[in-house]
């Protein structure tokens, strides 16, 4: 499983959507739906997703 997998699943397991996640997190919500797909993500902001979620 990949990492952008493994958020998403995380995220729909704590019943969040992305705008929620996004704003706990402090980046956009397109920003979490690039990160689901893999196609970008920081250090910095998967530490933080780790941690809400």
């Amino acid at each position: 499983m990949f990492l952008g997998e493994r958020i998403k699943s995380a995220r729909l397991r704590a019943n969040l959507s992305l705008r929620a996640l996004s704003e706990q997190v402090g980046v956009s919500a397109q920003a979490i739906s690039k990160y689901e797909r893999n196609l970008d993500i920081l250090s910095s902001t998967f530490n933080s997703i780790e941690q809400r979620l």
